[in-house]
């Protein structure tokens, strides 16, 4: 009863900073993004985030409909390809073997994280409002990577897994989540715009505070070794410093350097465990490439509607073959099935079939259009930032599914939203 009553009273004071200062909320929301994992039922199943969201986006219609005040749209391109988004996401719930739970994937999923989008848009209104977004988004995820090195400090947490079936097993931090790779999901892509950030800011002990949570962040993706974020964060990083200006293109070029020398030597054995991985010969691996020959087997049956939302999680069990291996002349046998196929482009293709998958490259290509050709005209180091952001979305995206999940729809779309915003308030403000 207590539980309920601390909750209830939470909420209650959260409406009331949303009524009074509807920026600080949505602050707020994307400070604890992680909070999705705290669970209620209230008529249909909730979470603790989704709760926020709805608040927030309530309180907000109501004071426009009481001051009779128009909502800012995005341009029309940009909202007829979320509205299609939406309606093939619409659709996807229809064609799901199992309706009522495809209704909460689409409500968590694509509903509430575009609000989220329309939030943004129109709670921001200038650079400043903006930049406190982002810093509280940013810090959210400095608290995740702290949690993750304290766990390595004090021995507590995380969890033990195996990188071969024949090795020892291994401890990987998990941060705020139950899996070293949501850590990893979670925190890649805001690393960048804290990247950028770095540069960004004019003040020394800004920006070595900002340094500071880009470097712990590395570290607690070290700790969690997830090597999809790993990767796809420091490949980002160089093309970015490649871009950016002369000194971060030499500094990128001697890492560049430092990283083949390391390899051509094979220092502690990197190009033999870096190939290894690229190889997909490790475990991981190896069951990655039975996860998708098993998901292609499926998309070939659903080619054009594909399964439906959540359809993959229902259908993998009779897609899904065993994985064995022969060692010491005992087999090995995998037969786990995961909710997603382990890639992004599969699982959407999957889930809203071929039109909704069309429609998220449609937009994932109009992001990255507008937000370069913004750069190329002003060179503001945060568009950058937000470019290899979402690229860094991308690329973990081969090797696993940034999206459903609470929290990484709500960053895929929090970062489209401030690409737009920080667009409209440049050209309001100018550069300064």
């Amino acid at each position: 009863m207590l539980y309920y009553l601390g909750i209830f009273c939470l909420f209650f004071v959260f409406s009331y900073i949303c009524f009074k200062k509807p920026l600080i909320g949505l602050s707020l929301i994307l400070l604890t993004l992680p909070l999705y994992q705290i669970r209620f039922f209230l008529f249909v199943p909730l979470t603790f985030l989704e709760i926020e969201i709805l608040i927030l986006f309530f309180v907000f219609l109501l004071k426009k409909i009481y001051k009779k005040e128009k909502i800012f749209l995005p341009p029309k391109i940009l909202l007829t390809l979320i509205v299609l988004f939406l309606l093939s996401a619409s659709v996807a719930v229809f064609i799901s073997p199992d309706f009522l739970k495809s209704l909460g994937f689409w409500k968590a999923f694509f509903v509430e994280p575009v609000i989220v989008f329309f939030l943004v848009i129109n709670l921001v209104h200038s650079k400043k409002d903006l930049f406190f977004l982002v810093k509280s988004l940013c810090l959210g995820a400095f608290v995740a990577s702290l949690w993750a090195i304290f766990q390595k400090i004090f021995n507590v947490g995380g969890v033990w897994s195996r990188e071969f079936w024949v090795e020892p097993e291994v401890w990987r931090a998990t941060g705020p989540f139950p899996h070293p790779n949501f850590l990893g999901l979670y925190i890649g892509p805001l690393l960048l715009i804290t990247f950028s950030l770095i540069f960004k800011v004019k003040n020394k002990q800004e920006k070595v505070f900002w340094l500071g949570v880009f470097l712990i962040g590395i570290v607690s993706l070290f700790l969690a070794r997830s090597e999809g974020a790993i990767l796809a964060v420091f490949f980002s990083c160089f093309l970015f410093s490649l871009i950016f200006s002369k000194k971060t293109k030499i500094i990128a070029l001697i890492l560049l350097f430092l990283c083949l020398f390391v390899f051509v030597l094979d220092v502690q054995n990197f190009r033999s465990s870096f190939l290894t991985k690229l190889k997909f010969e490790d475990i991981s691996g190896q069951l990655r490439l039975n996860i998708w020959k098993g998901a292609w087997k499926m998309l070939k049956d659903s080619p054009v509607f594909g399964v439906g939302l959540r359809g993959y999680q229902i259908l993998a069990p009779s897609y899904q073959e065993k994985y064995s291996q022969i060692i010491n002349g005992q087999e090995l046998i995998s037969v786990e099935t995961h909710p997603y196929p382990h890639n992004l482009f599969l699982s959407l293709y999957l889930e809203l079939g071929i039109l909704g998958f069309l429609f998220f490259l449609a937009l994932v290509s109009l992001f990255f259009a507008q937000s370069w050709n913004f750069f190329e005209k002003t060179k503001d180091v945060f568009v950058l930032g937000l470019i290899f952001a979402m690229l860094v979305v991308l690329i973990h995206g081969l090797v696993d599914t940034p999206y459903f999940k609470n929290d990484l729809s709500i960053i895929f779309w929090t970062i489209f939203s401030f690409s737009l915003s920080f667009i409209q308030a440049y050209e309001k403000e100018g550069a300064k």
